[in-house]
């Protein structure tokens, strides 16, 4: 059944603040990510990016909206050079927020647990070395702002973009 989005305000990419309202009258594609990571989050960019363009002229009208999992190390100038690694530098809204703000997003959202895990020999998490255990959920919301669709990080970049469009 739909699900009603949970509101938040929360800053992009520019530090400018965001919303859940901004983004009402669009379609709405919302992800979990973070810029630092090496494997979940590079692909399910690289779909978003490809149903960016499949959506072609239509792409406008639908918001692609990220919110971070890593709300320490995600700066503005990592989110540049991750959006941009993936096609997707002014394409989508990286959002970031407290870890307090960002929690009740999570929870709603499914993303999971939150877990920070060094790499290898090395004092702590906050070193070059970490990942971020979390869920990369993909929720397609209407222009009302309900939750239609929920997708697997192991989606279809075409089904997103087809499923975009029968909501448009």
């Amino acid at each position: 059944p739909p699900k009603e989005t949970l509101p938040f305000a929360l800053r992009d990419q520019e530090a400018r603040t965001a919303r859940w309202e901004d983004y009402r009258g669009r379609v709405v594609a919302l992800t979990f990510l973070y810029t630092s990571c090496v494997d979940l989050c590079p692909l399910v960019a690289a779909k978003m990016e490809q149903a960016h363009a499949l959506l072609g002229d239509a792409a406008p009208e639908v918001a692609f909206l990220v919110i971070t999992v890593d709300p320490e190390r995600d700066t503005p100038e990592a989110i540049r050079a991750f959006s941009q690694k993936w096609g997707m530098l002014g394409k989508w809204d990286f959002l970031v927020g407290r870890a307090e703000e960002l929690q009740p997003l999570w929870d709603a959202y499914w993303v999971g647990e939150i877990r920070q895990e060094a790499l290898g020999e090395g004092p702590a998490p906050a070193e070059e070395g970490y990942l971020v255990e979390h869920t990369s959920p993909v929720h397609l919301i209407d222009r009302q702002g309900w939750g239609r669709v929920v997708y697997g990080s192991d989606f279809l970049a075409e089904d997103l973009a087809h499923d975009a469009r029968l909501l448009l």
